[in-house]
């Protein structure tokens, strides 16, 4: 978990650094995995997310999600996506694609714990629709390709800097 705390924040870091001109944006929401939880079920996760636009209709996106299923289980992912945006006056619609990262890990008791990790493509769309000039609601609906496949819908708000 810290290392992938650490990876979020270089990220972050590495979008938000690159230069004065294009726009940083953070945020935060409620994701829908449809099979991150127990058995294959769905499950609700926790979302932090931060943006950066390199030109008027290309940015990127970090985000990290965690799944709320049940003990003993722990599941989580790191996306990076690139969006390409579809320029509107009065909301932004994008389509993004991107690498996925999903760790699972199982407290065995007095076995120890196991642990994976998965590598996935992410592809999807979304919709962001201004609130004021620096707040934002986001909705998005990515699918998940390969071991840890998946649908995952997201809504959110965003912070622009």
């Amino acid at each position: 978990m810290k290392r992938v705390f650490i990876t979020l924040m270089l990220v972050a870091g590495f979008l938000g650094f690159q230069s004065a001109h294009a726009q940083f944006s953070a945020g935060a929401g409620l994701a829908y995995g449809t099979d991150s939880g127990v058995d294959g079920d769905g499950a609700i996760g926790i979302q932090a997310r931060a943006m950066y636009q390199f030109m008027e209709n290309i940015r990127g996106s970090a985000n990290f999600t965690f799944f709320l299923v049940d003990d003993p289980v722990n599941f989580s992912t790191l996306n990076v996506d690139g969006h390409y945006l579809f320029l509107n006056e009065s909301f932004l619609v994008y389509a993004l694609a991107g690498l996925n990262l999903a760790f699972v890990s199982v407290d065995l008791g007095a076995f120890g714990d196991a642990s994976d990790s998965e590598l996935g493509l992410n592809l999807g769309g979304g919709i962001q629709l201004p609130i004021t000039d620096a707040l934002g609601l986001l909705g998005e609906v990515k699918y998940v390709i390969g071991d840890a496949d998946q649908l995952v819908l997201t809504v959110g708000a965003i912070f622009g800097f």
